[in-house]
């Protein structure tokens, strides 16, 4: 071997145990929690493998996206930062940071949609009538 060596992303086949639920703008889906999650990627790959359509490891890196987990004592969302708080029956989402999804007031929500046509300008628009 030449000492280099590619990044595979792909979700093990190991040993699973409990559940997961991913969610991702509107939909949430339920995946059988592996074995061993060690790390970030690990989980960006879970969420890859359940929305493949709608998300990439690129976008999941992407600084302006990041890791939700639900405190479901506090019925509040925090950011990810430790793969071990994460236990079975754990709700992970998906959410964009950019203040440009923050505060869009479309009927649908884009939060979590990272593929979402972000405005080139970041000016209010006054309407003056």
């Amino acid at each position: 071997m030449n000492g280099c060596r590619k990044k595979r992303y792909k979700v093990a086949n190991t040993a699973m145990t409990g559940v997961l639920y991913l969610q991702y703008g509107d939909e949430t889906k339920q995946l059988r929690m592996p074995n061993e999650i060690t790390s970030a990627d690990t989980i960006r790959a879970l969420f890859v493998s359940a929305f493949p359509q709608q998300l990439t490891m690129k976008m999941l890196e992407s600084p302006s996206v990041a890791i939700y987990i639900k405190d479901e004592g506090r019925n509040v969302y925090y950011e990810l930062n430790d793969v071990r708080n994460i236990q079975d029956r754990s709700l992970l989402k998906v959410y964009n940071k950019d203040p440009a999804h923050a505060f869009n007031h479309t009927p649908k929500t884009v939060n979590g949609d990272v593929r979402a046509k972000i405005p080139t300008t970041a000016k209010p628009v006054h309407n003056c009538m």
